[in-house]
C-alpha cells in the first residue's frame, strides 16, 4: 500500500498474520479503530542456529497489553522482511489461512513503526546469504550465484523503494 498520507509515499508492506489461534490480536485491531493511538515496542531476531527463519517480537502496550513472535520464513517471504525494514513501518492485518489483501483490503489494521536498529547489518548478510543459496539451487556458479544476489537485491529494492510523487 501507498499513501501520500501515511509513510509518506511509500509503499508499506501488508502482513496478513493468521490469528485463527489468537482472537485476543483480532481483539487488538478491531479495538484500534476506535483509538486515536497505540504503542507497541518491536525487536528483530533469528532463530538459533539458522538463518531460515527471522522473528519478529511485538510487544503491544496501549491500547491493549499484548506480546506476539511472528516467524517470518526468509526464503519465501524475504522481500517482505526487506520491505518492512526498508520502510520501517508494516500494516498487521488478521486474517485466515489462504486469504489475500485482495479480499481483505477493506478489514481493519493496524499500522505499526518497526524500527530497523542494529538488525538490518545482520539481515543483509542473512538475506545475502539465503538468495546465494537460492540461485545456486538453481545451477549458479559461486561466482555467477554472488552477481545475480547483488542484481536481485538491487531490483528488488527499485521495486520496492517506489514512492508516490505529490
Amino acid at each position: 500500500m501507498a499513501s501520500h498520507l501515511v509513510g509518506d509515499g511509500r509503499l508499506i508492506p501488508v502482513l496478513i498474520v493468521d490469528t485463527t489461534a489468537r482472537p485476543d490480536l483480532d481483539e487488538l485491531v478491531r479495538v484500534h479503530q476506535y483509538v486515536s493511538s497505540g504503542d507497541c515496542k518491536s525487536q528483530w531476531g533469528t532463530t538459533l542456529g539458522g538463518e531460515n527463519q527471522v522473528l519478529l517480537h511485538l510487544e503491544f502496550i496501549r491500547p491493549a497489553p499484548m506480546t506476539v513472535t511472528l516467524g517470518i520464513d526468509v526464503a519465501s517471504r524475504g522481500i517482505l522482511i526487506d520491505s518492512i525494514l526498508m520502510t520501517q513501518a508494516l500494516y498487521l492485518l488478521p486474517g485466515r489461512p489462504g486469504d489475500r489483501f485482495m479480499t481483505k483490503q477493506n478489514d481493519p489494521r493496524v499500522l505499526l513503526e518497526i524500527p530497523r536498529g542494529d538488525f538490518v547489518v545482520v539481515w543483509e548478510k542473512i538475506l545475502r546469504s539465503v538468495m546465494r543459496k537460492k540461485f545456486r539451487d538453481r545451477g549458479f556458479d559461486r561466482p555467477g550465484a554472488r552477481a545475480a544476489t547483488e542484481e536481485f537485491i538491487l531490483k528488488m529494492r527499485e521495486l520496492t523503494g517506489f514512492r508516490l510523487k505529490k
